[in-house]
């Protein structure tokens, strides 16, 4: 759009108030022709991505119903709760979030590392299809939907217990520490859930 930051951008990319840079800017650079528009709601004409967004709505729609109902449930079930809290008590589904960022995806590699080797194994044994480990990922008879959703189940029971367990906390009205226990769980359990239907539909549009 911009080239190497020579071209100025569109009006409608353009900020309102400039701060740092040149408010406008001359350059005999040729601009690239415009983009064809292309309409977004195709996508849900290919069943595998309607399948995966639904999925992933269905799960997220149950983690933002748990995150914004904090506040008011647990002012109900702990009215020994003030306000700060209450908001310390956030702090717990935040630590869940970067738990989940920083170990989900070398879990996720490391099991997809798991398929890569044995996939390249067991070519090896016949001399027709013999392939190093890397190359094997380029064959299109390498087995992607394996190797990204046989956990899948796993995460999936796991967030799903983590979700029932901390609704029937609240409603017994057990100790606190349970439920802001659960909540931390169950972050990497909906990070790895949502990560692995997404990677082999991005395999699928690639």
């Amino acid at each position: 759009m911009v080239g190497n930051g020579s071209i100025p951008p569109p009006p409608l990319y353009r900020p309102l108030i400039p701060i740092i840079g040149r408010t406008s800017a001359v350059s005999d650079a040729k601009k690239p022709p415009p983009k064809p528009f292309k309409n977004p709601f195709r996508l849900f004409t290919y069943p595998d991505i309607l399948i995966l967004l639904i999925f992933n709505a269905l799960l997220y729609s149950v983690f933002y119903g748990v995150t914004a109902s904090i506040s008011s449930l647990f002012s109900d079930v702990y009215p020994f709760l003030n306000q700060t809290d209450i908001g310390l008590c956030f702090l717990a589904i935040g630590g869940g979030m970067i738990f989940g960022s920083m170990f989900t995806g070398k879990l996720l590699d490391r099991d997809y590392a798991a398929i890569q080797r044995k996939t390249a194994k067991s070519r090896e044994v016949d001399p027709e299809r013999k392939s190093n480990t890397h190359s094997v990922i380029k064959d299109d008879s390498f087995p992607v939907e394996k190797a990204r959703l046989r956990t899948l189940p796993v995460y999936f029971v796991l967030y799903t217990g983590a979700v029932i367990g901390y609704g029937w906390c609240l409603q017994a009205k057990v100790s606190l520490a349970v439920p802001l226990i659960l909540q931390i769980f169950s972050e990497p359990a909906i990070s790895a859930t949502c990560l692995l239907m997404y990677l082999p539909c991005a395999s699928w549009l690639q």
